[in-house]
């Protein structure tokens, strides 16, 4: 199964803390998804138990728009620009706990991947392996 995902920055503004990077489809969600991995049963519950000051998360998407994740590895993550046939693929791992990932290129553009993301992803998947 393959899904078309966002990427969000948390980050404490206050402390400057990096908190990760978290696929979702809203910034709620992100929030969310931070809150669970640290034990939470959602962010409303984290603030429960620390609260926050209004603007003090910051919640950014990732400036190379939605990925494409497999089930097989969900933190490799596949950029695929559907709108420019002559753009760069490109992909990254993101375990959501280190620094920002690395975007790494491909030797491909998106005019030489298949239009089912499936088979896209699949084919940067395997290219990655055999690195």
């Amino acid at each position: 199964m393959v899904e078309i995902m966002n990427t969000f920055h948390i980050s404490n503004v206050t402390s400057g803390a990096y908190l990760g990077s978290y696929s979702a489809e809203t910034e709620a969600e992100a929030l969310d998804a931070y809150a669970r991995k640290a034990g939470y049963a959602d962010f409303a519950d984290t603030c429960n138990y620390s609260p926050v000051q209004p603007g003090e998360i910051l919640v950014e998407p990732d400036e190379n728009g939605p990925f494409i994740a497999l089930d097989d590895d969900p933190c490799m993550h596949v950029f695929i620009d559907r709108n420019n046939p002559a753009a760069p693929v490109r992909f990254c791992y993101d375990n959501g706990w280190d620094d920002e990932p690395i975007m790494q290129n491909t030797p491909y553009q998106t005019a030489d991947m298949p239009m089912d993301d499936q088979a896209a992803a699949r084919m940067i998947f395997d290219y990655v392996e055999l690195e």
